[in-house]
């Protein structure tokens, strides 16, 4: 991850960190119109993986310095591209997706380099499913399942490591 910063005032400054991320979902569907010989539901399983590039823009607030550490707010917002090709899976998500951010961090000052810790939480303002993939299934009989499915928010917790 790279970071850009630029201080608008003593505590506060625009960031922008370019980051990639790596996910992965496990799903089960569950058909209860069609069971097996023992009563169990007939199931299907998928692993939703995915890479997202992320640009987000976010303010920071930085409290002022104590010692050799000085804690810090950020908030902003994050658009992300999923660079995840289509295929044939049940539930496909959408190229483009903006996330909200909230988070914290510190800065550490050490002998040789500064050390920022930080935990950001972002949660998906835009339904992330893809609704026409489902009708273009080769396989009808998966459309029943990945019609079943009506949005999809993204949520992240990101723990980050700064070395400056």
């Amino acid at each position: 991850s790279y970071l850009a910063e630029a201080r608008l005032s003593t505590h506060f400054a625009l960031r922008l960190s370019p980051t990639m991320h790596f996910g992965a979902t496990h799903l089960v569907f569950r058909n209860l119109t069609d069971l097996d010989p023992s009563g169990v539901p007939r199931q299907i399983t998928q692993d939703l993986k995915n890479t997202y590039l992320s640009v987000p823009l976010n303010i920071k607030f930085s409290a002022q310095r104590f010692n050799n550490y000085r804690p810090y707010l950020v908030a902003g917002v994050n658009s992300m591209i999923n660079l995840k090709s289509k295929d044939q899976d049940l539930i496909q998500l959408k190229r483009y997706d903006v996330m909200l951010e909230v988070g914290m961090g510190c800065d550490f000052y050490l002998p040789f380099f500064k050390l920022n810790p930080e935990l950001r939480f972002s949660y998906s303002l835009t339904n992330s499913l893809d609704t026409k993939h489902a009708d273009e299934l080769r396989d009808a009989n998966l459309r029943a399942y990945a019609k079943s499915v009506r949005s999809a928010h993204a949520k992240m917790i990101t723990l980050t490591f700064y070395f400056e």
